[in-house]
């Protein structure tokens, strides 16, 4: 059954079904009495109790939550025709015929309470999930849009309203927005609490304290989606796991390329495999492209600016060339997890690019948006960004270069060591329950959250926004295969696919789970060393790197 299907009203169904086997055994009795002595009346009687009983039946599927009214009203009148039918049976004692109209009304009042209490047509609930304020991007506007027509149909099918509330522009505004509205110590008026938020990846430690846990409701589900996410929503509280949030769409780094220009300086559009591959790519098309008279063309844009961009952007660099993931579980104990060696190689080699394949200015101001725009604009080879950029690079614009069928997208790159491996940064958003949410509220939310998740809504998110479903069987879906190829299975793609199924081992997790609330600290610990270090404000990297290792462990000790 599709997860967004309302259950229907139970009352008629066991109003008709205790009519009906009663009303049959009255009208088999009745017929062979009057079939064997042909003296009595023919039993018109009985057989007028069973075509009701039929009829309440007949009407029955018909009726949802609702039709609280005419369920009543059918109650009413299956109740009148039980009375008149004990009346009218011959042979019933007093005491038979009280105690069958007892159970039929303790039955059908408990069923009218247990709706009572699941009824939410009525209700209201108030979630923050992607739409921002007056920001007209390409990408917010389909956002906004979607989540919009989603929450319509989700009142049409639940008869609960969904107030979308929007979310500051920016991962860190949005968090302390999140953080804000989450906060027991702040005078909000009684309902008016968000039921259901959409939080990064990396905040499921610090959300842990805030939210509901999803553990008992969709511990089940997790065969339907990417085993990395669905492990990283878990945090440990105590002796038990708690799952903070549910998959909701997946987002990862990837390495965008321009096919068109590979092929016309290559005679190969195929994608570098390794950074030094990437490195002599770069330079040679720049070059090539700069003679042509664009002198604002890059070899290789990235996120390089002082923020959790850069943070994903450093640890690919470090994973892909073998150098551990930061923080990592190391005999069933936390502990820093960086190769000295690999590592300084990976900065080494970043910090070589900028001002020969990426701009001088990367280390200010370039976030995903300003790489993209840059990309979009036709002025860069290769691209490091997030899976947003590959829908959007395809909308049509008067004033931008028609790139249709000149880009590709696959893993970034990996070092040349026998340790190197491709690498790609976990990224995407989960639904997550306020842990205040209670009574009718959470259970709306609940319904909610399952409604996003359901086949036909993920598939709508990936038609209508461009982004990669958590459903992990919509990747063999032929419409969005046509809007997402690089989901499909076929030799291209396969890495890709692996990717987000989850059955690939180059996926790398911020330690955000591991370190619980502390990543915010360890997070800027990491990101102001890699500064350090590709600012060129230390001599050796080697032991600048030495210096990050000792200040992640010294943090996680304290």
């Amino acid at each position: 059954m599709d997860l967004s299907e309302p259950p229907k009203l139970l009352v008629p169904y066991v109003s008709g079904l205790i009519i009906l086997c009663i009303s049959v055994l009255w009208l088999v009795d009745q017929f062979v009495t009057w079939f064997r002595t042909r003296t009595s009346d023919f039993p018109f009687e009985p057989l007028i109790a069973t075509a009701t009983a039929l009829g309440l039946l007949f009407v029955s599927p018909g009726l949802e939550e609702k039709d609280w009214t005419l369920s009543w009203v059918i109650f009413l009148i299956a109740l009148a025709v039980l009375i008149w039918m004990m009346g009218k049976i011959q042979n019933i004692k007093r005491w038979q015929f009280q105690t069958v109209i007892a159970i039929f009304v303790l039955v059908n009042v408990i069923l009218f309470w247990n709706y009572n209490q699941n009824d939410l047509h009525g209700e209201t609930i108030k979630v923050m999930l992607q739409t921002e304020p007056d920001r007209e991007s390409i990408d917010n506007y389909w956002t906004r849009t979607w989540e919009k027509s989603a929450a319509e149909q989700f009142q049409k099918d639940f008869g609960v309203k969904v107030e979308i509330i929007p979310v500051k522009t920016g991962v860190s505004k949005r968090l302390d927005q999140f953080l804000e509205a989450l906060d027991p110590e702040l005078p909000l008026k009684q309902g008016d609490e968000v039921d259901v938020f959409a939080i990064d990846v990396i905040w499921t430690g610090l959300m842990a304290r805030h939210a509901a846990n999803l553990q008992p409701i969709f511990q089940d589900f997790s065969n339907k989606f990417n085993f990395n996410i669905f492990e990283n929503n878990k945090v440990r509280v105590g002796n038990n796991t708690k799952l903070v949030a549910v998959p909701w769409f997946i987002d990862n780094g990837l390495l965008f390329y321009r096919k068109d220009l590979l092929k016309k300086y290559f005679q190969s559009d195929l994608p570098p495999n390794t950074w030094q591959e990437l490195e002599q790519k770069a330079v040679e098309i720049q070059n090539q492209e700069r003679k042509l008279g664009n002198k604002d063309f890059w070899g290789f844009v990235w996120q390089g600016d002082p923020s959790e961009g850069l943070v994903c952007n450093a640890l690919e660099w470090q994973f892909s060339h073998g150098g551990g993931t930061v923080v990592a579980v190391k005999n069933n104990v936390i502990d820093v997890d960086i190769n000295v060696e690999a590592t300084t190689k990976a900065f080494e080699r970043a910090k070589n690019w900028i001002g020969k394949i990426s701009p001088p200015d990367i280390l200010i101001d370039y976030d995903h948006k300003k790489a993209y725009r840059t990309w979009r604009k036709g002025n860069a080879a290769f691209m490091r960004n997030w899976l947003y950029a590959y829908s959007d690079t395809f909308k049509e614009s008067p004033e931008l270069p028609n790139l249709q069928g000149d880009v590709g997208v696959t893993l970034l790159p990996k070092g040349d060591d026998k340790n190197a491996t491709y690498a790609s940064a976990l990224g995407g958003w989960q639904l997550m329950i306020n842990a205040h949410s209670q009574g009718k509220q959470k259970k709306a939310a609940i319904e909610f959250v399952k409604f996003l998740l359901s086949r036909e809504q993920q598939k709508l998110l990936a038609l209508k926004t461009g982004k990669v479903p958590a459903l992990k069987e919509l990747y063999t879906d032929a419409e969005v295969l046509d809007k997402l190829p690089f989901l499909n299975d076929n030799e291209d793609n396969s890495k890709l696919n692996k990717l987000f199924t989850g059955e690939s081992p180059v996926i790398v997790q911020r330690p955000s789970s591991l370190t619980d609330r502390s990543y915010p600290i360890i997070s800027e610990v990491y990101l102001n060393g890699v500064r350090n270090i590709l600012q060129r404000n230390v001599v050796d990297t080697r032991k600048a790197v030495e210096m990050l290792r000792d200040r992640v462990k010294n943090h996680l000790n304290t």
